[in-house]
C-alpha cells in the first residue's frame, strides 16, 4: 500500500513540475517580439538601447529586437529584406520615403493618428505630416524634423578675427567669409584650413539656389531646368572655392568633410542635426551653428528631413507596433530623444516649449526656423526616379571635382540627360 501511495505520489508531483514548466515556458513565449530596423552610427545605439529598456519596462509583453546598421548601405539592406518579405521585421527607419512608397510596403496610418494608437494628427507640424504624406495615405510616422544648418568652428572664427552673422547676410558676406578664414599650410608646421565645406548631395547644393532667389524646378510644367542664372552663380562660387583652396577637393583622402571638420580644419560645415551627438563627443574646439547666407530680401532656405518609422505592411503584431511609435514621442521618449541632441521634435507642443527652445543657447530655434523655411529636394517631385538624382550627382561631381568642360558644358550635359529622361518618361 506505501509503495502504491509513494508510486502515486511520484507521479503527481511529476505532473506539477511537468505543467510548472510548461506554464512558465508560456509566460516566456507569450512576449512579442518586435523586430525594428533602423540606421545607427555607433555613439547613436546607446540612445536606442534606453529607449528599448525604457518601453520594454513600461510594455512588459513586447520585447524589442534591433536590426541595426550604419547608413551606408542601410537603404540596400532594407529593400533586400523587405523584398524577402522578412517577417522579422515590423518597423524600419525611413530612408527615403519615394522608393518604399513606389513599392508599396508601408501600412497607411492615417486611421491611426486618432489619439489612442497614435497622437492626434493635429499635435504634429503640418508641414511634417504633409512630407511623410503620399497620394492621401500616411506612410511614416514623423517623431523628429531636421534640417541642413552652417556648422562652425568658433575657434577658428575667432582666431581670424571674422564676426558671426546674427541675421541674415549675403552670399557677397559669406564668400569674404570664407576666404578670410581659410589660410594656407605653405609654412613648415603650419595647419591648412578650409573656410567652407559641404558634401556633394543634391540635398546641400539645390537650397543654395533657392537662397540665391532661383530655383531648378518649374511647377507649371513639372520640369526641371538647371540653367538659370542663380544655378550658375552658385556652382560658379564652389568652382572658386575649391580652385582657390578655401574648399576641401572632393575626393579628398582624409577621411571626406565630417573628419576634416573634427580635426579642426574647417570653418564652416553644411550639414544635418545629425551630427550634433558627434560634436558633443569628439571635437577639440568650441563649436556653434549659424544661418546659412541669401539674396538680398530673400529668406535663406536649406534642406529638411524627417526622422520617420514606417510600419511594414507584413507586420501581424500591428498593436505592437503602433505602441513603439506613441512611446517614442511621449514625455519619456522625448526625455531621450531630445537629451542625445540630434533631434528636434515634430509634436507642436514638444516643439515650442520653453524648455526646449532654452536648449543649446538659440540653436534649436535656428534648426526650426530652418525646417520651416525648407526647400523640397527635387527629386520629392519625382519621388521614386533615382535616375534624376544620379543625373545631377555625376555631372555636378564631374564639374567641380574634375573641372571637366567648364559650367556651360556642364548645362549641356545636365539638359541633355534630362531631355533623354522625359522622353523616357512620356
Amino acid at each position: 500500500m506505501k509503495n502504491k501511495i509513494l508510486k502515486y505520489s511520484t507521479i503527481v508531483l511529476a505532473l506539477v513540475f511537468l505543467l510548472s514548466t510548461v506554464n512558465c515556458t508560456g509566460r516566456k513565449n507569450s512576449k512579442k517580439r518586435l523586430g525594428v530596423m533602423l540606421w545607427a552610427a555607433a555613439e547613436q545605439q546607446p540612445l536606442w538601447k534606453r529607449i528599448k529598456k525604457d518601453f520594454e519596462k513600461k510594455h512588459t509583453n513586447i520585447q524589442i529586437q534591433y536590426y541595426m546598421s550604419s547608413w551606408r548601405g542601410y537603404k540596400d539592406k532594407l529593400l533586400t529584406r523587405l523584398s524577402a518579405e522578412n517577417e522579422n521585421i515590423d518597423l524600419v527607419k525611413v530612408p527615403n520615403l519615394g522608393d518604399l512608397a513606389s513599392r508599396d510596403v508601408l501600412v497607411d496610418l492615417k486611421p491611426y493618428f486618432n489619439g489612442n494608437d497614435l497622437p492626434r494628427q493635429d499635435a504634429f507640424l503640418a508641414k511634417a505630416i504633409d512630407r511623410v504624406t503620399v497620394n492621401k495615405r500616411i506612410l511614416a510616422f514623423p517623431y523628429g524634423i531636421d534640417s541642413d544648418v552652417f556648422i562652425i568652428n568658433k575657434d577658428i572664427f575667432n582666431k581670424r578675427g571674422v564676426d558671426i552673422p546674427q541675421g541674415n547676410y549675403t552670399f557677397a558676406k559669406f564668400k569674404l567669409m570664407v576666404k578670410k578664414l581659410s589660410s594656407g599650410s605653405d609654412k613648415p608646421g603650419s595647419k591648412k584650413i578650409y573656410g567652407f565645406g559641404m558634401d556633394v548631395h543634391p540635398s546641400r547644393y539645390i537650397p543654395l539656389i533657392k537662397s540665391m532667389g532661383g530655383s531648378i524646378y518649374n511647377p507649371k510644367t513639372k520640369r526641371v531646368n538647371f540653367d538659370t542664372p542663380e544655378t550658375r552663380k552658385v556652382l560658379k562660387m564652389l568652382y572658386n572655392f575649391i580652385e582657390n583652396g578655401y574648399m576641401p577637393p572632393l575626393d579628398n583622402d582624409m577621411g571626406g568633410t565630417v573628419n576634416i571638420f573634427q580635426q579642426g580644419s574647417l570653418a564652416i560645415f553644411l550639414s544635418g542635426k545629425y551630427l550634433i551627438p558627434e560634436l558633443h563627443n569628439v571635437v577639440p574646439f568650441k563649436w556653434d551653428v549659424m544661418r546659412t547666407p541669401s539674396a538680398p530680401g530673400v529668406t535663406p532656405v536649406t534642406s529638411a528631413q524627417e526622422a520617420s518609422f514606417g510600419v511594414v505592411k507584413t507586420t501581424k503584431k500591428l498593436k505592437a507596433a503602433l505602441s513603439f511609435l506613441k512611446f517614442i514621442c511621449s514625455d519619456q521618449g522625448y526625455k531621450q530623444l531630445i537629451r542625445s541632441g540630434e533631434y528636434t521634435p515634430a509634436i507642436k507642443e514638444k516643439l515650442y516649449s520653453e524648455d526646449f527652445l532654452k536648449q543649446g543657447s538659440g540653436k534649436n530655434k535656428i534648426f526650426i526656423d530652418n525646417y520651416l523655411n525648407a526647400e523640397k529636394f527635387f527629386y520629392e517631385y519625382h519621388k521614386s526616379n533615382k535616375e534624376i538624382e544620379e543625373c545631377f550627382n555625376s555631372e555636378v561631381w564631374s564639374y567641380l571635382l574634375m573641372q571637366k568642360g567648364g559650367l556651360d558644358q556642364f548645362i549641356h550635359n545636365v539638359n541633355k540627360k534630362l531631355s533623354e529622361f522625359y522622353k523616357i518618361k512620356k
